[in-house]
């Protein structure tokens, strides 16, 4: 991006699992989970790198008495960081 030393990453994922009891129906349950994630990396120089992460996860729930609906959640985590190579 920036003649070479400044690039970046973006991810997107879905998930979905599935729960299945044997013993009584009533306590499966669907999980979709969704994801999002960008990074930037900056090259200083050969030996260092800094780095910076954002991520967003959402969980939606369907079904299931044992967590129902009320177990959505949405999530974000900013990571910083810096990595040196010899």
């Amino acid at each position: 991006m920036v003649r070479g030393k400044l690039n970046a990453t973006l991810d997107l994922n879905y998930r979905r699992e599935k729960h299945d009891y044997t013993v009584s129906r009533d306590y499966s349950y669907d999980d979709d989970i969704i994801t999002a994630r960008l990074g930037l990396n900056y090259t200083l120089n050969r030996f260092l790198q800094l780095f910076g992460r954002i991520e967003y996860q959402t969980l939606m729930c369907d079904g299931g008495n044992v967590r129902g609906h009320n177990y959505d959640y949405d999530r974000f985590r900013g990571t910083v960081g810096m990595r040196l190579t010899y």
